[in-house]
């Protein structure tokens, strides 16, 4: 199916086309695209491990861990880079980055690696590993939403799993990038660049609304993901190429604090599914690895400890 466009700024057409591609996948409600009515609405992973991509020598592939370190597991093996994976809410897939037909590009798979599909189209470019991280699942699990390079400027879209349509969710002329889906179903924070530095910003997904939601001015304000229970952002704040902190906020922006407060540099974490803890890429040791940090007692703990560069967690 080709990917349906919009027209920039209206955002009747976006209401539109959700619906019919809803529609077309046999959904005649918005019951399961619409927000969650109860913390346990949702299905929970029934799995604690976290994911990231790994230099295994000679590319990036993806691997899988428990978070105290053990049964490591390696889900990819090829020649070309495989990188950004995301879990799925019911941990029964995983989404990723990957250059598997030349070019780089948005995959999905089973958790253990097997019966993988291309989600994004021939005329998107999906980044590198060194900068395009994870993406992000709806709710129910039914769409995946991602940052793509088209046509010259990076964007969001969304991206329906049951029928392959593909809506344009935003049209700034700046960047948008990093696309975290809120447990309610009814938000996308994402990063922007569209008031000059990277800043944090949310997406209405039903009115097409946006509004900014950090403003630091001096620096970048880096890869929104939100908590189990929707209430805070986890993010990092970028002030120079050697030194990044990870900071939480609540979900509207407000009562930021700062995470770390170590030399090197700390950043892209996601946060655990019972959201106690979240993981984290960090370059603490002299080289990048994972870690985790307990959020009720401060507690890092290493999880990767390797001389090859580990990045990109989701947990």
């Amino acid at each position: 199916m080709l990917p349906l466009k919009l027209h920039k700024n209206t955002r009747s057409a976006l209401k539109i086309v959700f619906a019919t591609l809803l529609m077309v996948g046999g959904v005649v409600t918005l019951l399961q695209f619409a927000p969650a009515t109860a913390s346990n609405s949702q299905p929970q992973p029934d799995i604690d491990r976290i994911a990231y991509a790994g230099f295994d020598g000679n590319d990036f592939e993806i691997f899988t861990v428990n978070p105290d370190g053990t049964n490591l597991v390696q889900i990819t093996n090829n020649d070309v880079d495989d990188w950004g994976a995301t879990w799925s809410p019911n941990g029964d897939y995983l989404a990723f980055r990957s250059m598997r037909d030349g070019y780089s590009g948005i995959y999905m798979m089973n958790a253990d690696g097997s019966d993988i599909s291309r989600v994004s189209t021939s005329d998107m470019w999906a980044g590198d590993p060194y900068y395009q991280a994870t993406m992000t699942w709806s709710p129910n699990g039914s769409y995946l939403a991602f940052s793509a390079f088209v046509d010259g400027n990076w964007d969001i879209y969304v991206s329906s799993l049951c029928n392959s349509g593909l809506v344009r969710m935003t049209t700034s002329a700046a960047d948008d990038l990093h696309p975290s889906w809120s447990p309610n179903g009814q938000e996308i924070a994402f990063n922007s660049s569209r008031d000059g530095m990277l800043e944090i910003y949310s997406l209405d997904v039903y009115s097409g609304d946006i509004e900014r939601l950090t403003y630091n001015q001096e620096a970048t304000v880096m890869y929104p993901r939100y908590s189990p229970d929707g209430d805070q952002i986890v993010f990092f704040i970028n002030a120079s190429g050697t030194d990044a902190e990870l900071f939480l906020m609540n979900a509207d922006g407000s009562n930021i604090e700062q995470l770390t407060t170590h030399a090197a540099v700390d950043r892209v974490a996601t946060f655990s599914p019972d959201g106690d803890s979240v993981v984290f890429r960090s370059e603490r040791d002299g080289d990048s690895d994972i870690y985790t940090m307990n959020l009720r007692t401060g507690a890092i703990s290493q999880v990767t400890n390797d001389v090859n560069l580990n990045m990109a967690p989701d947990w």
